[in-house]
């Protein structure tokens, strides 16, 4: 599978659950995945972000890249 160079075109919930988990996504699809999914006003579920976070925490482990910060405001919202 080829990722596309632009994946915000990605809307559906199973491509963006792909995404955040296939191995040859780099920060910037994973940058651009989590401004479509937790930083616009798109009617995503719930459920889809939780499950895309807990992804993204694992992917992200100690290196804390830029679009980590989404995720983490996410998961503050919540509390």
């Amino acid at each position: 599978m080829r990722l596309l160079a632009h994946p915000w075109h990605l809307v559906p919930e199973e491509a963006a659950k792909t995404l955040a988990g296939h191995p040859e996504a780099t920060d910037e699809h994973l940058a651009a995945l989590v401004n479509q999914v937790f930083a616009s006003k798109k009617p995503f579920t719930s459920s889809l972000k939780d499950t895309l976070a807990a992804t993204l925490r694992q992917r992200a482990g100690d290196k804390n890249p830029e679009w980590f910060k989404e995720v983490l405001l996410y998961d503050l919202s919540k509390l």
